[in-house]
């Protein structure tokens, strides 16, 4: 079970991104605890969700995915630009394959 979900997080890896996959495994941890509650196999901790709520958005935070002004410096700015004009560039490229192929 443990390999093929190593397998399936290497494969979204390669396909998507660390993001999707850093997304992806904080969703599964968030199911598991759910799972092991309506089994009646754990008991329900404020401590645990707090510390889940911590690592999920420490995780958001981490990835990009959430961006708090307060923390970014000048040397974390144009990495936000190169991926903006990378996002432009490919939007650009599927405008233009959109007016070829019409």
């Amino acid at each position: 079970c443990v390999a093929l979900f190593n397998f399936s997080g290497a494969n979204v890896t390669q396909r998507s991104s660390a993001v999707a996959r850093s997304t992806i495994k904080i969703s599964s941890t968030i199911l598991i605890w759910i799972v092991e509650l309506a089994m009646g196999w754990n008991t329900f901790s404020f401590a645990q969700l707090i510390g889940f709520i911590f690592v999920a958005f420490g995780t958001l935070v981490y990835n990009r995915i959430i961006i708090l002004p307060a923390f970014e410096t000048e040397e974390s700015m144009p990495i936000m630009n190169k991926a903006d004009g990378r996002r432009r560039q490919q939007q650009q490229q599927l405008q233009l394959l959109a007016a070829v192929t019409a």
